[in-house]
């Protein structure tokens, strides 16, 4: 047995509301909701029960229309719609269950009789009845449509207000017209966000609504026989919704990221803490200069977050200069296994364990962009450590919001630094200030506030998160810290835990370096291990050449890399700095090579130094002589043995006419040595070597033709 007003849908689509139940006869009167014409059937309590198995009927909810739709009925009516619907309802109110309108044969008569009575026809008593019956018996059923009143159909006649500022009548369109204006708004206003509905209007009339008069004048035709842009306007808004026009002309990424509804909530998609780690990359909006050197300009650093989705907790971070990539984001998982208490030491920043209770834990699964987390390098998570890397799909950056905002969350101190702090909006403003002048921080400085900003992060209430019920009643406080240790007692499973080491060995990336005699290169740094100056490695490659090895390297500090065993490949021994490399240790993979390309622009300006007292040496040469000018090489082999025994004999000749270094002091003659006895060869030796510009003297012993041809260049009787 069915209720009164039970509304039944058969599985061709069909409607039936029940409008009375006879308990005399034991029957059910229906009506078809559907019908312009239904009129009510009056059914037997089985047969209505076996139709209703046999076409399997089913009970419906709401309200019936002749639409699956709900019927549009204002929530608040005019004056006038509220008067018409009491009167119609005080016609039929008495008389909707009356029995002698069920059946044919007495139904007429009771209508003429209500009909009377209100002073109304039959035939709207009859349309009456039939509302009342098939909206549900209720006065909301006989609501005037005054909210439809108006043409909706294309009837050749003008629609709306007739213009106030010029004596035309409206245009109409033609269905054809319609069409192709709504095919070209499509076409280029859709197509293009520059091109604005303006342009669109003057194309459309200029195409179809314009003439060319006798003096070649392109003119449209008067008003009332084009359509204005204020129509065209409503058939754009009749044709396309508001989020089609924008994902059309600017982008759906920009519509699903910014406009599109956000009806649904981040934990729909989350069991618990540590259940999803978001993690992703940004700059940060401060100038760092270099460590070395606190008056050179760096520019600015990349930062990596990893938050646990259900608590909000920051779970991990990573600083570097450069630029997103999987090592970046390697160093970012590895600090949630490293160790905080160091970190704290060298940061001056007190520890507290209670501060890091995702110490060590490994997530379900990590939620990343489809940047560095896409790549085949990131097979290693899933292969070994046992989670799960899903990406968000492309372009879609609120599908990792909650980490895209602690991004913000986190900038909100560093504005408070001023030290190098640059707004994101002043990149885009022309001739902006120019607050790298302001820089003061390095990296480590940067790292250091940044563990800082973290520790606070995770101690404060975010007021923003909706704790659930029993936490509330409980008096809990929506910290991040306090929600993720919380979570886990309840939600045992979810997490596993990983030591440093094993997560780092597994994360490491795979690459070859060379073997050389100052050690193990790779990059710009060189490595040095005992085991591989027990092999002699680096002997055996100064005498039988370079040789590479595998290795797997720290994506981010270069002080050390894992070298692969040659003979054994399940075996691996720690490479660290050579003493010449040393100076690098704490360096990243960006600052080494910053450093290095600086290091090779300080060569440039050496070598030009170096060119310059080259170039200014040969020319002090050429002035004293000490050049050949082009005397043939032959000729100078030949002459070689003589000159050198003349220049020998010279040599001598001056040392002896030397004073001796032991020689009195002038005046004391008493003590002065005999005078030396004058010879031949010292009374023609010169007072000083000669050059080769100066005319030589002539040794004792030999020709003075042979010197002259020795220094005239003339040896053709030398021979």
């Amino acid at each position: 047995m069915y209720p009164i007003r039970t509304l039944l849908k058969a599985a061709d689509g069909r409607q039936m509301r029940v409008i009375d139940v006879l308990p005399a006869t034991g029957e059910l009167v229906t009506i078809d909701t559907q019908s312009a014409n239904a009129k009510p059937q009056v059914w037997p309590a089985a047969e209505l029960e076996a139709t209703a198995k046999a076409q399997r009927w089913v009970r419906m909810a709401g309200v019936a229309s002749k639409t699956d739709g709900a019927l549009a009925v204002p929530t608040k009516l005019t004056h006038a719609a509220l008067q018409l619907r009491t009167a119609r309802w005080n016609i039929v109110q008495r008389s909707l269950r009356d029995e002698r309108l069920y059946r044919r044969e007495t139904r007429q008569p009771a209508v003429d009789e209500i009909a009377a009575e209100h002073n109304v026809s039959a035939l709207h008593v009859r349309q009456l009845l039939r509302m009342a019956w098939q909206g549900g018996m209720t006065p909301e059923a006989l609501t005037p449509g005054l909210h439809h009143c108006g043409r909706n159909v294309h009837d050749g006649k003008p629609r709306g207000r007739k213009p106030t500022h010029a004596d035309y009548e409206p245009y109409v369109w033609t269905p054809e017209l319609r069409a192709k204006a709504a095919a070209m708004v499509r076409s280029m206003y859709l197509e293009d966000s520059t091109v604005s509905l303006q342009e669109v209007y003057d194309k459309f009339i200029r195409k179809h609504y314009s003439f060319v008069d006798p003096d070649g004048v392109i003119r449209q035709v008067p008003l009332g026989e084009r359509p204005t842009e204020r129509q065209l306007r409503s058939v754009l808004e009749a044709e396309l919704t508001d989020s089609e026009r924008h994902a059309a002309r600017h982008s759906v990424a920009d519509y699903d990221n910014n406009w599109a509804p956000t009806i649904g909530h981040v934990l729909q998609d989350c069991q618990g803490a540590g259940d999803v780690y978001e993690i992703d990359a940004s700059q940060v909006d401060v100038w760092l200069v270099a460590r070395e050197d606190g008056r050179t300009i760096i520019g600015k650093a990349t930062m990596y977050l990893v938050v646990d989705r259900f608590s909000r907790l920051i779970v991990g971070y990573y600083v570097s200069l450069d630029a997103p990539s999987w090592s970046g984001a390697t160093q970012a998982i590895l600090s949630i296994f490293a160790d905080k208490r160091e970190l704290c030491r060298r940061a001056n920043v007190p520890y507290d364990e209670a501060d890091w209770p995702a110490h060590g834990l490994m997530p379900q699964r990590f939620f990343g962009d489809r940047g560095e987390m896409v790549s085949q390098a990131s097979d290693s998570i899933a292969e070994g450590l046992h989670t799960t890397v899903t990406n968000a799909r492309a372009l879609w950056s609120a599908g990792k919001g909650l980490v895209e905002c602690t991004f913000k969350l986190v900038h909100v101190p560093m504005k408070r630094l001023r030290a190098g702090y640059e707004p994101a909006r002043n990149t885009k403003i022309r001739r902006g200030k120019k607050y790298y002048r302001d820089a003061k921080m390095t990296l480590d400085q940067l790292r250091h506030q940044m563990l800082r900003i973290v520790v606070d992060h995770n101690r404060k209430a975010h007021t923003t998160y909706k704790l659930p019920a029993c936490e509330i009643r409980a008096g809990y406080q929506p910290i991040p810290r306090e929600v993720f240790t919380r979570s886990v007692r309840t939600h045992m499973g979810l997490l596993s835990h990983y030591e440093e080491q094993d997560v780092r060995f597994n994360l490491l990336l795979d690459g070859r370096a060379t073997v050389t005699q100052d050690g193990i290169s790779l990059g710009e740094c060189l490595y040095t291990a005992p085991e591989a100056i027990k092999r002699d490695w680096f002997t055996q490659a100064a005498k039988r050449g370079h040789f590479t090895v595998q290795v797997r390297e720290n994506p981010g500090l270069v002080d050390g890399i894992y070298v692969i065993d040659p003979m054994d490949p399940s075996r691996y021994f720690l490479a660290e700095l050579t003493d010449y490399c040393a100076q690098f240790k704490g360096y990243t993979r960006a600052e080494v090579a910053s450093l290095t390309a600086h290091g090779k622009g300080n060569d440039v300006e050496g070598k030009e130094g170096n060119l310059t007292l080259r170039m200014n040496k040969a020319a002090a040469d050429e002035r004293a002589g000490l050049t050949t000018k082009g005397k043939p090489a032959i000729r100078r082999k030949v002459l070689g043995p003589a000159a050198r025994t003349a220049d020998a004999r010279v040599d001598r000749s001056v040392s002896q006419a030397m004073p001796s270094p032991t020689a009195a002091p002038a005046g004391d003659s008493a003590n002065r040595p005999p005078p030396v006895p004058s010879t031949p060869e010292l009374a023609d030796a010169p007072a000083h070597a000669p050059t080769l510009n100066e005319a030589a003297p002539e040794p004792v012993g030999m020709k003075a033709s042979v010197l002259n041809k020795l220094f005239d260049g003339n040896d053709d009787d030398l021979e």
